[in-house]
């Protein structure tokens, strides 16, 4: 389990608090994941999620320090990993999307995630 940054969350038994109970769905990954992984994931999970959770609005984390250029993560994502997942994440519902920059430490590669996530933003 790839969890070691703060607050230390993360770990697949935390199902939320409060009201929002049961709306948390954690995937702990190891080091090294790559591409084909969080592609998966993205398509054959995030898909029932959304179905079950009924949104009216999905809002996105979008760290980019999954990517395998990043130095903080240790992961192996491309960009043209990112670009899958981003597309994922936009066809899971007919609904308003917000992307939030959170992070991405690799001034390069966050620059390029960035673009390719605004274009797949633009195109979808």
């Amino acid at each position: 389990m790839n969890i070691p940054f703060i607050p230390g969350t993360g770990s697949k038994n935390e199902k939320g608090v409060g009201k929002g109970y049961g709306y948390t769905y954690n995937v702990p990954l190891p080091a090294g994941t790559g591409d084909e992984v969080y592609i998966e994931i993205y398509s054959q999970t995030l898909p029932e999620l959304v179905k079950s959770f009924n949104p009216d609005i999905i809002l996105v984390s979008a760290g980019y320090d999954l990517h395998q250029d990043d130095p903080l993560a240790y992961l192996e994502v491309s960009t043209e990993g990112i670009g899958k997942i981003v597309e994922n994440i936009l066809k899971s519902a007919d609904v308003p999307y917000v992307f939030m920059l959170e992070g991405g430490y690799n001034l390069n590669a966050l620059g390029e995630s960035v673009r390719l996530t605004i274009e797949k933003m633009l195109y979808a």
